[in-house]
């Protein structure tokens, strides 16, 4: 792998010419395989090896089939490369868990860091999801559907755009597309696909990228910047050019895990993360806080019709659009979401779960994905055949229940809803999340729900 490397790559490496051949080593060895736990939904079986900068973050000893795993599919965990999760340590090292705030995710799919953020957040905060190719949007609200904490809402909006929700966020954080250098030995197609002129192209898109969205966020409000890439251009250079053209200041963090290395250039000080040095894949961190004097934004009226009944949960609120879809939301999330929905393309604007037709509420996969919910509605176990078949969206055989609708459950995870029609299981998992290469060999239990 490492002679298929392009020369230029090599010759922009920022590292001393002893440490280079250290990275390059370490870029044709496996990655690390790592996952983040869900722990609104599961605990781990055996003890694991945690990621020093998460938590909830743990490496695995080897990459097992998770597409065999229905605790996989219920939301219980997210395989997550390690070095991404800084974003946690980020956000409890500034206290931003400690107060609900207003937060974007502003380029989210596939939803690793937005189903991070909607954990490590205050549970009132709102999250604001954002993705502007319509085909990722898909991903980004199957896993968050999946992770099932309520309190966000998802948008497909150009960051252009967010210069309407001027001063909305009191948190943005920008993992902006980047060259993927850091990804090379997870993913050595992107070995071919670089060069100086993507390089050059990617760190001219990203100064857009922050010009545009930067408007959003308020005075004494945080952003974060990431890339997985090594060169300087898309990083220091980016971040210097960042701080010469607003009024912020480069956050410093302390106490930083080992391997974790600080980076001063410009006045802007930055976190880089190198395989040879840690375990993970190479990403890059930069954090500031934005100067002047806060204002006020007014709220506006929202449209949504409010339904009654539809949860237990006394900080839950079942909103209607126009179409009739249902979302789950917190009561007072609903002016803001309010707001945003007319400045910027809302897709979802809560954890959706179902459709309102003729004061009828008719629920879907989403209602049985969520979190610290009672529900009225009978639940039936399978085993893991029947789990993999139910996933592949096959009709479940050798089943005895009472017709209707129910919650479909393995090993104490909550798979979806299913009909029981007196013979038997009609799967309901949506059609477009079906799985197909998954057997029960393949299943090798890693959690275990709460």
């Amino acid at each position: 792998m490492n002679q298929a490397l392009p020369v230029d790559f090599l010759e922009s490496i920022p590292l001393p010419i002893d440490e280079k051949a250290a990275l390059i080593k370490s870029i044709g060895e496996a990655p690390p395989v790592s996952i983040r736990l869900n722990r609104k939904k599961a605990d781990l079986i055996h003890a694991l090896t945690a990621v020093p900068w998460h938590t909830d973050g743990y490496y695995l000893p080897e990459r097992p089939r998770f597409t065999s795993d229905p605790a996989f599919h219920a939301g219980a965990y997210y395989p997550q490369e390690a070095s991404s999760m800084f974003l946690s340590f980020v956000i409890h090292q500034l206290g931003l868990e400690k107060e609900p705030i207003t937060a974007l995710d502003l380029c989210a799919a596939p939803g690793g860091k937005s189903t991070l953020l909607r954990s490590a957040l205050n549970e009132s905060s709102l999250l604001l999801a954002n993705e502007v190719v319509g085909s990722r949007v898909n991903l980004l609200e199957e896993n968050l559907t999946k992770w099932g904490v309520p309190g966000f809402s998802i948008t497909q909006s150009d960051p252009f755009n967010f210069g309407k929700a001027a001063e909305m966020f009191d948190l943005v954080v920008v993992d902006a597309p980047c060259s993927g250098e850091g990804l090379f030995r997870k993913d050595p197609a992107a070995q071919g696909e670089w060069s100086l002129q993507n390089v050059n192209m990617c760190a001219s898109r990203q100064q857009k990228i922050l010009n545009d969205v930067w408007p959003s966020l308020k005075a004494g409000g945080i952003l974060i910047y990431s890339t997985c890439t090594f060169n300087t251009l898309e990083n220091e250079e980016n971040v210097a050019w960042l701080l010469a053209q607003q009024v912020a200041e480069s956050v410093v963090l302390s106490s930083l895990p080992e391997g974790v290395e600080s980076v001063t250039y410009r006045g802007a000080e930055s976190y880089r993360f190198f395989p040879h040095k840690l375990r993970g894949e190479g990403f890059f961190c930069s954090v500031f806080r934005k100067g002047g004097k806060p204002r006020t934004t007014k709220t506006e009226r929202p449209f949504f019709k409010l339904l009654e009944g539809i949860f237990t949960h006394k900080n839950l609120a079942a909103i209607a659009n126009e179409k009739g879809d249902v979302f789950a939301v917190r009561p007072e999330h609903i002016p803001t979401i309010g707001k945003l929905e007319k400045l910027l393309n809302m897709r979802h604007h809560g954890l959706p779960v179902g459709k309102w037709t003729r004061e009828t509420f008719k629920a879907s996969h989403g209602y049985s994905m969520l979190c610290d919910t009672e529900y009225n509605m009978p639940s039936l176990d399978v085993n893991i055949e029947q789990a993999l078949a139910y996933l592949k969206r096959e009709d479940v055989q050798d089943i005895q229940a009472v017709s209707g609708t129910h919650l479909i459950k393995f090993e104490g995870f909550t798979l979806g809803l299913g009909r029981y029609d007196g013979h038997r299981l009609l799967s309901l998992y949506p059609m477009d999340w079906r799985i197909r290469n998954a057997n029960s060999a393949a299943y090798s239990p890693i959690v275990k729900a709460i």
